[in-house]
């Protein structure tokens, strides 16, 4: 008996720490590292009733990550990712007002264009690295090497 309370207690410590690194990738802006932190932590944590709230937070945590992720990846074109992510947080957190909302934002043909592909938003990077290329040649007054 005292052995599985000594395991639960070890366990709940690395939970925490999962926890705890989870968050501060999150407040960096690193949302695949704090989904994975957070799914650590659910791994770890032990099933016991004092643990409910605990789990329950790590849960609701989880799924703000996967929304933030889920919007990264809606930026760039990766909208089918995007859906799973966030459908997976609603079933980590049923209510979960954001990600309902974000959900329904991507899968909106009017407010996420469904033609966005991550090869198109890497061409438009491309045209904004030559625009500024070609702007500083300009302003140089290098005008053969801005044309």
């Amino acid at each position: 008996m005292k052995k599985h309370v000594i395991e639960n207690n070890v366990s709940l410590r690395d939970a925490l720490q999962q926890v705890q690194e989870a968050r501060q990738a999150y407040s960096i802006g690193r949302y695949s590292e704090a989904v994975e932190h957070y799914r650590n932590a659910l791994a770890v944590m032990p099933e016991a009733p004092a643990t409910k709230k605990q789990v329950k937070f790590i849960k609701d945590s989880l799924a703000d990550a996967l929304v933030a992720k889920g919007m990264d990846y809606r930026k760039v074109g990766r909208t089918d990712e995007a859906i799973e992510f966030m459908q997976e947080a609603l079933t980590l957190s049923p209510g979960h007002k954001f990600a309902k909302r974000e959900l329904q934002k991507t899968q909106d043909p009017v407010r996420t264009n469904p033609a966005l592909s991550p090869q198109h938003v890497a061409n438009v990077e491309e045209v904004k690295r030559l625009l500024n290329l070609a702007y500083g040649y300009y302003d140089l007054a290098l005008y053969d090497k801005a044309i």
